[in-house]
């Protein structure tokens, strides 16, 4: 009786964890719509601008979703052999990308130079400023968080 109890609770803690897991995967559009949101505060877009700038963050946000999940080159990651990704070590672990951190970021700088480019066609000369000093004051750019938010600075120690 002790054994099938501990199974059923086992079972049950296991269901609930997956059930967990599924509801943690990133939703492009929700994250494009926070990130929306926060440049329409920021950047007083107009409603236009609004309709227009989310457009370009979900497209963009899908790239670097993709990314992300593949590693440099976005897509899925490479089967069979090869060579391992420079640096060595164990690959990556929960299916969050791989390869070489610094391809990673060549390319994420590569997107975040598009998007500006797109996004220049859409905002106003004060508006573009805005968006280029917000962007290098933070390097997470316009994907929420900081202080008291996800992600948000550590305490000085």
């Amino acid at each position: 009786m002790k054994k099938i109890l501990a199974i059923a609770i086992f079972t049950v803690l296991m269901v609930t964890r997956a059930a967990c897991a599924v509801n943690m995967q990133p939703d492009v559009a929700s994250m494009a719509k926070s990130q929306t949101d926060l440049m329409t505060t920021e950047l007083k877009l107009t409603p236009d601008q609004v309709t227009k700038v989310n457009a370009i963050n979900v497209k963009y946000m899908e790239k670097m979703m993709a990314q992300f999940q593949g590693g440099p080159g976005g897509g899925a990651p490479p089967q069979g052999g090869g060579a391992p990704p420079q640096g060595g070590g164990a690959p990556p672990q929960g299916g969050q990308g791989g390869g070489n951190m610094g391809a990673m970021s060549q390319q994420q700088a590569a997107l975040n130079a598009e998007k500006r480019k797109e996004l220049q066609a859409v905002l106003t000369a004060e508006q573009l400023k805005k968006y280029d000093d917000y962007m290098a004051a933070n390097p997470r750019g316009f994907m929420g968080g900081g202080p008291g938010g996800p992600g948000g600075a550590r305490p000085q120690q």
